[in-house]
């Protein structure tokens, strides 16, 4: 394969933009790193690789971490399982970043990558907070979750579904007691933009500083 000059100095701009970003990170107290990796070595296929990362505190170029952790497990595909996964589970007492604030919250990923063959992959991704702020709204109990996956009668087809609710959900012009979306929708594997789609949006004891609402959908 032969790579042309502008796409080669296009990645060493991107690869020495990241290392710059990872040279202005800055731990309270050096951060905990295990890596653990079981396999045969005689079948690249049967490794399992075991990553665990804790910091106290952690000052980066998109924001700041206080007592963090990450794990991540990775299993590789192999002739039993045709689908290898990569799990990944990050915790944060509090982090704060240009976009928003985030207390005791939690994230957790799983993805099963196909391999060669044409088994479908599944994408999962919970989010949970005690607390969530952004410069547009705040909320407490916050919960997201996205689940996507491939067609099982097309390949080249996904299909999508995303839960978001929170309580105590406050903005500038509004407050209610609890909020709850919900959108499922279908797009091409090359192409993000949905090809239909069905979103549901409700809303629980309104309050506005004209008037007081029940519930809205």
């Amino acid at each position: 394969m032969v790579v042309d000059r502008g796409t080669r100095v296009c990645c060493k701009k991107h690869l020495r933009d990241f290392a710059d970003a990872l040279e202005r990170i800055q731990f309270s107290k050096p951060p905990e790193l295990i890596v653990t990796v079981n396999g045969d070595a005689r079948d690249m296929q049967s490794f399992r690789t075991l990553i665990t990362l804790r910091a106290d505190g952690a000052r980066t170029p998109w924001g700041n971490l206080t007592n963090g952790a990450l794990v991540a497990r990775l299993t590789a595909a192999d002739g039993t399982n045709h689908t290898g996964a990569i799990a990944v589970e990050v915790r944060a007492a509090e982090a704060a970043t240009p976009w928003g604030s985030v207390t005791n919250g939690t994230l957790v990923a799983h993805l099963a990558a196909p391999d060669i063959t044409n088994y479908a992959a599944n994408v999962e991704l919970e989010v949970a907070a005690a607390d969530v702020g952004t410069p547009w709204a705040a909320g407490r109990d916050f919960q997201l979750t996205l689940h996507a996956a491939r067609d099982g009668t097309s390949t080249n087809t996904v299909r999508a579904n995303l839960e978001i609710q929170a309580k105590q959900v406050l903005t500038k012009w509004a407050q209610a007691d609890r909020a709850r979306v919900s959108v499922h929708w279908t797009h091409a594997l090359t192409n993000a933009i949905p090809l239909d789609g069905v979103g549901e949006f409700r809303l629980g004891t309104i309050h506005t500083r004209w008037a007081d609402l029940g519930n809205c959908n």
